[in-house]
């Protein structure tokens, strides 16, 4: 497939590509145009009444299917002590 694209976007491909993050221009668009494909989706969800990301995981009885979790992991503090400090 071939398109015309824009010399601004253009410009911000190569420039992806000169960071080193990507390594074609078709690597980046792909990556561009699966994340858009994950937003619409998550955006159709919502926006058809469809619920959060909780709903749809309530929905499917995976909200609370881990049994040896903490309960109260949210809501106590002294679960959260000494999180984030020495790469935890």
């Amino acid at each position: 497939m071939m398109y015309e694209i824009p010399s601004d976007i253009e410009q911000l491909i190569n420039a992806q590509i000169a960071s080193g993050k990507y390594h074609s221009p078709a690597e980046l668009l792909r990556d561009a145009l699966q994340t858009l494909a994950l937003q619409r989706t998550a955006s159709d969800c919502t926006s058809q009444g469809k619920g959060s990301a909780f709903d749809a995981l309530d929905r499917r009885g995976l909200v609370g299917c881990i049994k040896s979790g903490h309960s109260d992991l949210s809501t106590n503090p002294a679960h959260m002590e000494g999180f984030g400090k020495n790469g935890n």
